[in-house]
């Protein structure tokens, strides 16, 4: 019923072509009525953009965190404005090259945000052991541990707990923000 509703909601808004505010803390039903979100930690704007690049592009850490099954991963940053722009920070799980929030120089803490949608399972990635596989219907959510960060990702098949595989993160579309 919700999900009719949402829809019912977004097309009597195009048909109207009226603006409204709609308050929700359901990150999915923000991302599927707006245009354009607000994102406000105690009181306060953190973010206003679109859904694609609030999910994509967060801020710095609260807004990744709020946002998503992101695992954030601190680091330093190693280089900036190296390859297409994009921004290295070393990290428990190795180098990671990316793009980045813009401001961030050599030395600077920072944090990799990882959403599961952007990990998978590879030759050429750092080896990782299978710590949970849960199903999830269409697929199974799986979590695997390297160098004592949990990595979450989807697959199509289960995996077995203890199992030892490579995981290949997407650098193109993880993302290096900020702390706070």
């Amino acid at each position: 019923m919700r999900g009719h509703l949402q829809i019912e909601l977004k097309d009597l808004q195009r048909r109207l072509g009226i603006a409204f505010v709609y308050v929700t803390h359901d990150q999915e039903e923000a991302f599927a009525l707006s245009d354009i979100v607000v994102v406000m930690n105690k009181g306060r704007i953190v973010q206003k953009a679109a859904p694609l690049t609030i999910y994509a592009r967060p801020a710095n850490a609260f807004v990744a965190d709020f946002i998503g099954a992101a695992t954030l991963i601190p680091g330093e940053i190693v280089n900036s404005g190296g390859v297409s722009g994009s921004t290295a920070i070393d990290t428990a799980i190795g180098t990671v090259q990316c793009p980045a929030v813009e401001g961030l120089a050599k030395g600077d803490k920072a944090v990799l945000a990882i959403r599961p949608e952007q990990v998978r399972i590879g030759v050429d990635g750092p080896n990782a052991t299978i710590r949970h596989v849960v199903f999830k219907g269409d697929r199974y959510l799986i979590e695997a541990e390297v160098n004592g960060v949990i990595l979450r990702f989807l697959a199509d098949n289960p995996l077995t707990p203890g199992e030892n595989v490579g995981l290949v993160v997407d650098q193109d579309r993880a993302f290096i923000t900020r702390i706070d």
